[in-house]
């Protein structure tokens, strides 16, 4: 069926019973489904229903010739044509459908719902951040204690604490293994020896790190410390400990 046309039969309203209000019948007639929508229908309804009200307003009641039923159904008649008018007239895109205020109105709800969400987001953005940085400043003193160890010094290295959410990648290479399951959460301390990625507890153990476990480091830290596929081992080693230490 056609956007404009009506969408349900309106039927005609039924006669008055007072023989001289029958006399002065203006009824408007039935408007059947399928039939196009016009203003001149509601004007119609209109000149209907104000008749029926002045006839009945005119006359006492001991002689009123329009019954309260007989113009309530000329209202309500009124009302359903002027709904199915207001369907088409109002709706978006002049057809049935949603009116151009509700659709207005859904828009803008819909823009404070994204506004929301992006709020959110940059929030929990921030929070990550702030995160991290509390984790940076954490291990900050920890770099400064083992940037004083000595080479090949045998003193214990302060471990440090996870500072980025998530997994890293693998090295240039393919060195390193990102672990199944869920990342550990920021400010968790590394794993020592036997657990991977086994941070090494002495400067002398940080010179002996294998590729394969600076890349595992690496995805742990979710960090490339800086390494480039052209890094021999020994260079790999010595990001390592710049990353640990400065």
């Amino acid at each position: 069926m056609a956007a404009n046309n009506y969408s349900a039969s309106i039927p005609a309203t039924a006669a008055m019973a007072h023989p001289g209000a029958a006399a002065e019948n203006q009824d408007a007639g039935e408007l059947l489904q399928g039939n196009p929508r016009t203003l001149v229908d509601l004007t119609n309804a209109v000149r209907e229903t104000e008749h029926r009200r002045r006839l009945k307003a005119n006359h006492p009641p001991s002689l009123t010739t329009v019954t309260s039923d007989e113009l309530a159904r000329s209202v309500l008649r009124q009302h359903a044509v002027a709904s199915e008018l207001a369907a088409s007239e109002y709706a978006a895109g002049g057809g049935a459908g949603v009116p151009f205020w509700a659709q207005a109105m859904q828009n803008t709800l819909n823009d404070i719902k994204n506004d929301q969400t992006n709020m959110k987001n940059d929030l929990n953005d921030i929070k990550v951040a702030l995160g991290e940085m509390q984790q940076r400043e954490r291990n900050d003193r920890a770099r400064r204690r083992n940037g004083s160890k000595p080479a090949f010094s045998e003193d214990m290295l302060l471990i440090l604490r996870k500072e980025r959410a998530g997994w890293g990648q693998p090295l240039p290479g393919g060195y390193g293994q990102v672990p199944a399951g869920n990342p550990p959460a920021a400010s968790t301390m590394c794993p020592v020896a036997p657990t991977a990625p086994c941070f090494p507890q002495t400067v002398q153990q940080c010179m002996g790190l294998t590729d394969d476990q600076i890349g595992n480091l690496s995805v742990w830290f979710n960090d490339d410390f800086g390494i480039v596929a052209a890094d021999t081992v020994a260079d790999r080693r010595a990001k390592f400990m710049d990353f640990i230490a400065h």
